[in-house]
This record gives structure tokens, C-alpha cells and sequence, in this order.
């Protein structure tokens, strides 16, 4: 069982990390994906952040309160992570994607993250995985704001969906 103690240590040594890195996504959000240094990053963190006490959470959403920039990468890690859904056993990135939805959700324009998070959707469900089920299951473990905006989002037309993966889905999606 993992203690208090031990989630703090996990997220400072990604923190030094974190800081430690400095290469950002750049031009083209939709390549390296998987690979990139701050793929693995983020999903150091998102895993962190699952099973992390709200002591812990709220330190991790306080990281990210005056890093602009690093806040909108991890925008972009939630529409890159469905790109890395390749089968329908892969909902533990389904939930890494929500979790960073939820450290940016306040920080954040919220439609930014509704179409990173209906891009996330649209991915796992490509594969078979049924996103409606896993977000009720879910829903508890994140803030209000994330709750109301994930209940919004599956109320979603096929052609609000077409239209966020035309103007922000990747290439061979549109």
C-alpha cells in the first residue's frame, strides 16, 4: 500500500524532472507521440495524481497556477494521449487523460478541455472503449468543475464531435 509519504516523494522526484525538462511539443502537437519526454512526463504525473491523496492533488493543481505555458501543454498531453489508445484494454489512459483534465481544469479555459477531452473520447471509443461507463465510474474522484464539464460532454451531438476533430483532432481523424 502506498503511504502519504511516499505519493509526496514520488511527485517530488517527477517534479525536479519536470523542471529539469525543458523541451516543449512545439509546431506539431500530433508527432512523437508516446515518445516524446514530456509524454512520459505526464503520464508519471497522471499516474501520480490517480492515486494521490486531496493534500497531494491540490499541490499538484498548485504547480501549474502561474506556468501558463506548461498548463497548455498538458492540455495538448490529454488530445495526444488518445492517439496512444490502441486497444480496448488500455482504459488506465483514458483515466491519466481525465486525471490531467482535472489539474488543468482550473487553470485553464474550459473549452480547450472539453475538446481535448472529447478528442480523448473519441479515441478510446475508436477502439472499443466505452468512455460513458468508465466517466460514471469515475466522476467521484474529480473536482466539480471537471464532473459538470464531463456530464456536458456526453450530451455532445455526432457533428459537435465532427467538428472538434476537424479543427483540432489529428490529421488522418478529420
Amino acid at each position: 500500500m502506498t503511504t502519504t509519504s511516499d505519493q509526496t516523494s514520488s511527485f517530488e522526484t517527477w517534479n525536479s524532472q519536470f523542471l529539469a525538462n525543458k523541451i516543449e511539443y512545439g509546431n506539431s502537437i500530433w508527432e512523437n507521440i508516446g515518445k516524446h519526454p514530456q509524454d512520459i512526463l505526464f503520464l508519471d504525473l497522471g499516474e501520480i495524481y490517480i492515486t494521490a491523496s486531496s493534500e497531494l492533488r491540490m499541490k499538484i493543481k498548485g504547480l501549474f497556477e502561474k506556468r501558463p505555458e506548461q498548463t497548455w501543454q498538458l492540455v495538448l498531453f490529454i488530445r495526444r494521449i488518445a492517439k496512444m489508445i490502441n486497444f480496448d484494454t488500455q482504459t488506465k489512459l483514458v483515466k491519466i487523460g481525465l486525471a490531467i483534465a482535472d489539474i488543468v481544469m482550473e487553470n485553464e479555459d474550459y473549452r480547450d478541455i472539453s475538446i481535448s477531452v472529447a478528442i480523448l473520447k473519441y479515441g478510446s471509443e475508436k477502439v472499443g472503449i466505452n468512455v460513458t461507463e468508465l466517466i460514471e465510474n469515475e466522476i467521484s474522484n474529480y473536482s466539480a468543475e471537471l464532473s459538470t464539464l464531463l456530464n456536458n460532454l456526453m450530451k455532445w451531438s455526432k457533428n459537435d464531435m465532427k467538428l472538434s476533430l476537424l479543427w483540432f483532432g489529428p490529421p488522418e481523424w478529420r
